[in-house]
């Protein structure tokens, strides 16, 4: 300690003087060091306090003294103080706590937690689970992590050093040692690049996560360089598609796995292997067939039919079928059958392309008859026609 009387010299032997005159420098020169405030003390005047480790360095006001910053004389390092509850970052101090009940003693101490104080810790204990922190012999608050859980086990380790911020209720921490599982329970919209550092277990309640489909990249776990990107630019502005997934499990198939549509030529020579029906073009294979046609009733009434736009009554047992789509050629094939819904003996008739007419490539002449003679006036019939349209 280095303080000194502030009268030097009166009624003094030269030795005495010279001691205090040089015990008043050594005074100005080192702050007045010392653990007791110097009893001459006047406004502006500058105390260096070595009660503890770090010192203070506090100056007089006229009334009070004032701390201005704390020196470590084992570090040689200065920091200036703020204030006891003032926003501040405290000096890091060895953790004297427990596992799960940690408490640090900062230097010069806080009186009052305050919103934005940030805190330093080095833990004695990995944490087991959801844990505390004290400062200064204050009520220990609870540590939350950023989205409001609790840490998990392992999440404060001893080789670790830790930030936490005071948010007016917890400490908040904001460098977890460990993955944590993370409940989203808002909205979420991502943008930009980055990666999560959680796992993201659930997102609950009715919101919607949107992400840019050019920051949306799912990679394989064994080989990260095989990655599956997804692009909406295709789809109309202003126009929300939805993907629904099977009840099943399966592969996703691109454009290039779909077998292309059959064309006629290809239909027609029912020879590739590599290329798909497609319902329209199904009538162009050269074994389905063309035209058909169910009849009844004494003016051959359709009662069903495929190309076949309208029928023309001959007279008894002779109708003549026309085509919706003509054939190419009039070198087409046909069959046919009938019953009789009339009072006609013979059991036995024939439905064959009449005499009368050729065939048309649009249209073909047909009888309906009994086989011990004359046509049938009272029938079912149907026809089928076969061949390249």
């Amino acid at each position: 300690m280095t303080q000194a009387t502030t009268t030097i010299g009166a009624n003094k032997s030269g030795v005495q003087y010279r001691t205090e005159d040089n015990d008043g420098k050594k005074a100005l020169l080192n702050h007045h060091k010392g653990s007791t405030a110097p009893a001459y003390a006047e406004a502006g005047i500058v105390w260096l306090d070595d009660t503890a480790t770090p010192w203070i360095l506090k100056i007089y006001d006229g009334a009070d003294w004032i701390t201005i910053a704390s020196v470590n004389a084992s570090t040689n390092a200065i920091e200036t103080y703020h204030g006891t509850s003032a926003l501040r970052l405290l000096n890091h101090a060895t953790d004297t706590g427990a596992a799960n009940a940690y408490a640090a003693a900062p230097v010069p101490a806080i009186t009052a937690y305050a919103t934005g104080q940030v805190v330093t810790l080095k833990p004695a204990n990995a944490n087991t689970g959801a844990s505390t922190l004290a400062v200064s012999g204050l009520t220990a608050k609870n540590i939350k992590l950023l989205d409001g859980g609790n840490p998990a086990s392992g999440a404060l380790v001893t080789t670790g050093i830790y930030h936490l911020v005071y948010d007016g209720t917890n400490f908040v921490l904001l460098n977890s040692s460990s993955s944590q599982t993370t409940t989203l329970t808002g909205g979420v919209t991502g943008s930009g690049s980055g990666s999560f550092a959680a796992t993201v277990a659930a997102v609950t309640n009715t919101a919607t996560v949107t992400v840019k489909d050019a920051n949306f990249t799912i990679q394989d776990d064994g080989d990260t360089t095989k990655q599956v990107k997804f692009q909406a630019s295709g789809i109309t502005t202003g126009t929300t598609r939805t993907l629904t997934a099977p009840n099943a499990d399966g592969t996703i198939a691109t454009t290039a796995d779909i077998l292309a549509a059959a064309t006629q030529a290809q239909m027609e020579a029912a020879s590739s292997n590599t290329v798909s029906a497609t319902p329209l073009a199904v009538k162009w294979n050269p074994g389905v067939a063309k035209a058909w046609c169910k009849l009844s009733g004494a003016t051959w009434t359709i009662d069903a039919s495929l190309n076949v736009s309208s029928i023309t009554d001959n007279g008894a047992g002779d109708f003549t079928v026309n085509f919706t789509t003509a054939f190419s050629t009039a070198n087409y094939a046909y069959a046919g059958c009938a019953k009789s819904t009339g009072t006609i003996a013979s059991s036995n008739f024939s439905v064959e392309q009449a005499n009368l007419a050729a065939p048309a490539a649009g249209s073909c002449r047909m009888n309906v008859a009994a086989f011990n003679g004359g046509n049938l006036t009272d029938s079912d019939c149907a026809v089928a026609f076969f061949g390249d349209q």
